[in-house]
């Protein structure tokens, strides 16, 4: 069979999915994308907020396929991951300069002893506690002071790893996980600099984007029992394809599976997605009138639990942050149920909540209520349900990335359905670049099909 002649769906235009159809359509293959959202991009997304690109999805860029593009196109540059903290602790007191590396370094070497997470039997907020609570001397903290920043230690390993709380996490978050050797920024255009390269590859080879990106386009079933796949969707009716590429957040394909996918999925992949789940991470970013912080400073971080009584869902707030390239705005991050819980306020409520916690916080400073907000809401949308990816505390399977990309057959032994996105890229899941690989993962798999000896499609040919 031509490549010409076989027909590929893909589920979802984001990075996975745009990175899978760009290989394809270069190997002569016929692509269509169907994406549930009126825009591409997934969990990347960039807007314009206070004079400058603001990324409200994926922000650092740490590793490959994403930095040579990036790096190629002259779009990024090196920098470094929060320079220059300021840690507000419980007594009000404000920790900068070197006794702030000083913090930073243990979190550091903390997050990089391997083979202690490995060892130890627990999850991973007990593991940092244990740690942090055993060189209580070292760090030079008052017992107040240490709990305030264990605290802040618990909710910044949720941001970066993606769960809703650290207890509810495994160690295998960080020792399965590839370290990121770089940390860069994009110059301009944000994130979705990638997107746009990604989907101008695409088309390369097609008259229009259109013809193969079909946006507002959700996929309400698909139907893999007979020889071609039946994918029922709400704007394109039903649609037959040779193989589909499934790139759907870990969320969606959790909650829907059982209702999506006919015959059900093998046990391979639903057991895969037992051990992995997605928590909820947003930022807020404030634009203000003028200036009302220091000249020089990466940010603010509220390394303090005596808020409690006085505060609601924004006592979870890690700190404030300056936002490059946007002199008047600063950026908030929020994880767990206080983000779900944010999600649900009007932008009103989140400015006056978020204005009142900066101003418990820094009581040093005459903080303003910011003249506009833009928050990201991944949690309440319903194509995407959380943010990223990690292994959960009842995790048994330490392949479980692996088994949930295991292509599924029909009755005839055919290769039909493959999956692709974040969650099943071993090593970079939660991540946008291990996005992009497991997409042309799956592209690959499909070109060789094609590419070797063997009735095409059959297990075993190729």
């Amino acid at each position: 069979m031509e490549r010409s002649a076989v027909k590929v769906g893909v589920v979802g235009a984001g990075a996975a999915g745009l990175a899978a159809a760009g290989r394809l359509l270069a190997s002569g293959f016929q692509v269509t994308v169907l994406e549930a959202a009126t825009r591409m991009g997934g969990r990347i997304w960039t807007d314009r907020f206070g004079g400058s690109d603001v990324d409200l999805g994926a922000h650092w860029v740490g590793g490959e396929p994403v930095y040579s593009l990036g790096e190629e196109a002259g779009l990024l540059e090196d920098t470094l991951f929060f320079p220059d903290l300021h840690f507000v602790m419980n007594d009000g007191q404000v920790i900068s300069g070197v006794e702030s590396c000083q913090l930073w370094t243990k979190i550091e070497e903390f997050t990089s002893d391997v083979e202690a997470m490995r060892a130890f039997k627990g999850n991973l907020g007990d593991y940092f506690t244990e740690r942090f609570q055993k060189c209580r001397d070292d760090l030079g903290l008052d017992g107040r002071n240490l709990n305030g920043f264990i605290s802040w230690v618990h909710r910044l390993k949720c941001l970066i790893h993606g769960c809703s709380d650290l207890h509810e996490a495994s160690p295998a978050t960080i020792t399965l996980r590839k370290p990121e050797t770089r940390c860069s920024l994009w110059k301009s255009g944000g994130f979705y600099s990638l997107i746009r390269m990604l989907s101008n590859k695409i088309g390369d080879y097609t008259k229009t984007l259109e013809e193969v990106v079909k946006l507002d386009c959700e996929v309400l079933k698909i139907n893999y029992d007979g020889d071609k796949v039946a994918v029922n969707t709400t704007r394109c009716g039903t649609l037959e394809f040779d193989h589909v590429i499934v790139t759907v957040p870990l969320s969606i394909l959790k909650e829907k599976h059982q209702l999506l996918f006919h015959p059900s999925l093998p046990e391979v992949n639903v057991s895969a997605l037992k051990n992995l789940s997605m928590g909820a991470v947003d930022k807020i970013y404030l634009k203000y009138a003028s200036q009302w912080w220091p000249e020089n400073f990466s940010g603010f971080c509220f390394a303090s639990s005596s808020a409690e009584e006085s505060l609601g869902w924004e006592k979870s707030i890690v700190g404030v942050f300056k936002s490059d390239g946007a002199p008047l705005v600063l950026w908030c991050w929020i994880c767990g149920s206080a983000a779900v819980e944010m999600e649900k306020c009007s932008e009103d409520e989140v400015r006056q909540k978020v204005t009142r916690a900066l101003q418990f916080y820094l009581k040093d400073y005459v903080v303003p209520s910011p003249e506009s907000i833009l928050r990201s809401t991944w949690f309440s949308n319903r194509h995407i349900r959380g943010s990223y990816t990690y292994y959960n505390e009842s995790c048994t399977d330490m392949n479980a990335p692996q088994n949930l990309s295991t292509p599924v057959v029909n009755e005839s032994n055919k290769l039909v359905l493959f999956f692709a996105g974040e969650a099943t890229s071993p090593g970079n899941f939660s991540s946008a670049h291990g996005a992009m690989e497991s997409g042309y993962r799956e592209a690959d798999r499909i070109i060789s099909i094609y590419t070797n000896w063997g009735r095409p499609g059959r297990v075993g040919c190729s």
